[in-house]
């Protein structure tokens, strides 16, 4: 309606004006953000935003605290401008924000800790993947995880007990180096029953010519064990699946 989009226009006007007058505008925003001061959430969101474009001291402060903010819309707020901005005073609260109560915050605390890129968010991101996350939330939280780029910090998740946090970190290792996976790390998991690992190292050993020689020598030991068991049959299979499509 013709009404929304003057009232938009409005409100784009008051916050550009309030970002030009700069410290001055940044202390009445610091009060404006306050739950005890303003009742309704959008007014704190719109708050939260305007007060992280201004350069100010005490900026990371004030938005760190909105992740505390009661309404989950003043939470977003703060955790995108924390993103935006690379706060790395931040991670903490962002690393907490992962188990929030709000799946939209979740996502954004995630997009965050990558753009700041520290590596000790790392077992966080990890911790959060359960069972039941959303696709879009895991979807985020590789990204992070690939954006932190170190495959050092997430070896030793390969031998945690939960599949998802195996299978998030086969492929972020692959994707930030595939170097940093040796064959001796992605065999156990063709021997796995779930197919949600098989699968990932299957895909993981067709794509990587370099190892074949290796795999091959793996599955002539295989066959000339004189009496193999179910495990060492099914990693043979695994191995020629695997490498069916490079023939």
């Amino acid at each position: 309606a013709a009404s929304d989009v003057y009232k938009r226009q409005v409100r784009d006007r008051a916050r550009s004006h309030l970002i030009s007058m700069g410290t001055e505008a940044f202390k009445a925003l610091t009060q404006l953000r306050l739950p005890a001061v303003t009742k309704k959430a959008a007014i704190r969101r719109r708050a939260v935003f305007t007060m992280s474009q201004i350069k100010s001291p005490g900026l990371e402060k004030e938005l760190r605290s909105s992740l505390k903010d009661p309404a989950a819309e003043v939470r977003q707020a703060a955790a995108r401008s924390l993103g935006e901005l690379r706060t790395g005073e931040a991670v903490p609260e962002l690393c907490a924000a992962l188990d929030d109560e709000d799946p939209l915050l979740q996502r954004l605390a995630a997009t965050a800790l990558g753009r700041i890129s520290d590596r000790k968010a790392i077992n966080s991101l990890f911790s959060s993947l359960q069972s039941d996350s959303q696709a879009v939330f895991e979807h985020a939280v590789r990204l992070a995880l690939i954006e932190i780029g170190d495959p050092g910090e997430c070896l030793p998740w390969l031998k945690n007990p939960n599949p998802h946090h195996q299978a998030t970190a086969l492929r972020v290792m692959e994707q930030i180096d595939p170097g940093a996976l040796r064959l001796e790390d992605v065999v156990p998991f063709l021997r796995s029953s779930l197919p949600l690992l098989r699968n990932e190292a299957r895909r993981i050993v067709a794509g990587r010519t370099d190892w074949k020689k290796s795999v091959f020598a793996l599955f002539r030991e295989l066959l000339s064990a004189d009496q193999q068991d179910p495990s060492s049959s099914q990693l043979a299979e695994e191995i020629m699946m695997g490498f069916a499509s490079d023939e």
